[in-house]
């Protein structure tokens, strides 16, 4: 008779490798899963991180623009006041010469009693000797470069017997109309 050959040994060796694949095959998945979770952990710990650091330079620029843009306010209500520094100068400058040039027209018999600026005009109050003396002060005052006659005022004769006079100056072209 034949002898009897026992497969046992080599079922148990076949179960054995592929219970050893099987478990490696396991553990390759959950190895891949722990280094996927490990990756994805580092990353999202840079993303954190690079993030803080995006904040932070925002916020730094933000700072700094907004020192920047107070520095340009600061610098333009300097340079607006400054403007309005050398306009008011430069009115007081072309006054000063009207003023000195009124008073170069004036006639030897009349003279100013009050000078007063309101609203853009310029009013003048006087007196008179003659009454001559009040046509040449007009002819005078018409032909003053940069200033033209405003509403005519009072004309009349004090206890003395001199002539009162107003006069209202504008600054203008004398061609312009009266308002």
């Amino acid at each position: 008779m034949a002898a009897m050959v026992n497969l046992l040994p080599w079922r148990d060796a076949l179960r054995r490798q592929r219970l050893r694949f099987w478990a490696l095959m396991f553990i390759g998945g959950l190895l891949m899963v722990a280094l996927n979770l490990a990756v994805n952990v580092a990353m999202n710990m840079s993303d954190r991180a690079l993030n803080t650091l995006w904040v932070q330079e925002a916020r730094r620029l933000q700072q700094a623009l907004t020192v920047r843009e107070q520095r340009l306010a600061a610098d333009a209500a300097q340079r607006t006041a400054l403007a309005q520094i050398l306009v008011r100068q430069q009115e007081t400058r072309r006054w000063s010469l009207w003023l000195a040039a009124i008073g170069d027209a004036l006639p030897e018999q009349a003279w100013l009693t009050a000078l007063e600026w309101q609203g853009g005009a310029l009013a003048l109050a006087g007196k008179a000797n003659r009454f001559p003396a009040l046509a040449a002060l007009d002819r005078a005052l018409a032909e003053l470069p940069g200033l033209r006659r405003g509403k005519p005022g009072a004309t009349l004769r004090d206890a003395d017997g001199r002539w009162q006079f107003n006069v209202q100056l504008l600054p203008g072209d004398a061609n312009a109309t009266s308002p």
